[in-house]
């Protein structure tokens, strides 16, 4: 678990309520609602927020009620920020509306991870508690891997995330679908080809125009790209280069440099059948990754 360096939360512990006094759980004061008399009102803007001091991957979220009172929360969502305490985004996922709502707990005692689909990088991590049973209150902790160690890699495209082929796009396309871009079939599928960039006759002219980029949907931590030649084909890239491009960069993409001033060209295949991985000596936040093939 990332331990954090700094709590803050929306309102104070509250002292009494209709159970008596309160210890071990945090629970907010009542707040000023637009419906008073309600339930509402124990929950309205409140929110208890932790400080991890640097961004931090973000795995999954464990919960617990009330230590002292049968009192829990039964729903909530996260909000974060990747390192700015005054801006903050919900957390959800490509099939959720925003924000995405948390199942919490069915009692006060027993601990509940929820694993977050979509791992995010955050300093700021907030959750704002929906519905709850009794009266709101949190024991709770976020689970991730801190700086500088990093977390077993999985695949984003074809792995457990299953990107959808919306989140692919091309500098150009010859034939098939951006599916064949995948290096293995998601569950169910056909088994991809592989990507082939429309080339004109000059391709010594334009081979550095051509493109595959990936849509991450949120800031993720990116270790290492593999690659793979044609599947029918005797076509593979021989070394390509990669540009990223994050939320807080805007909408440009920088090249990727390893060491830092030196723009990385990153060998890859010598066959069509053969899975080469290039590991990132300085894995990289990024929303989009864009691959551009520099040999044939």
């Amino acid at each position: 678990m990332a331990v954090s360096t700094g709590w803050g939360a929306s309102g104070e512990w509250v002292i009494t309520n209709p159970h008596g006094k309160r210890k071990g759980a945090w629970s907010p004061k009542y707040a000023v609602s637009p419906k008073p008399g309600t339930a509402e009102q124990y929950i309205y803007g409140q929110w208890i927020q932790i400080d991890f001091a640097k961004p931090t991957l973000i795995q999954s979220v464990t919960t617990k009620g009330s230590a002292t009172a049968l009192e829990f929360i039964t729903e909530y969502y996260l909000e974060f920020s990747y390192d700015n305490p005054k801006s903050f985004e919900p957390y959800t996922t490509p099939a959720a509306k925003k924000p995405f709502y948390f199942a919490g707990n069915n009692d006060s005692t027993t601990a509940v991870t929820r694993k977050i689909e979509f791992p995010f990088e955050a300093q700021y991590v907030r959750l704002r508690p929906r519905k709850f049973y009794g009266y709101p209150s949190l024991r709770w902790a976020l689970n991730g891997c801190p700086p500088p160690k990093y977390c077993e890699p999985e695949r984003l495209v074809t792995g457990e995330s299953q990107l959808s082929d919306w989140t692919i796009k091309t500098s150009s396309l010859k034939d098939g679908s951006v599916y064949d871009s995948r290096l293995t079939a998601l569950p169910g599928g056909k088994t991809p080809n592989g990507w082939l960039a429309a080339l004109p006759n000059a391709v010594a002219n334009t081979l550095s125009e051509q493109w595959i980029q990936i849509y991450l949907m949120r800031e993720m931590l990116v270790h290492g790209i593999v690659t793979k030649g044609h599947k029918i084909q005797p076509y593979w890239v021989k070394s390509y280069q990669i540009q990223t491009r994050s939320v807080i960069g805007g909408y440009r993409f920088y090249n990727y440099q390893e060491p830092y001033g030196t723009i990385k060209t990153f060998q890859a295949n010598t066959d069509q059948d053969t899975e080469v991985t290039n590991m990132l000596g300085n894995p990289i936040v990024a929303t989009y990754v864009r691959d551009h093939t520099q040999r044939v």
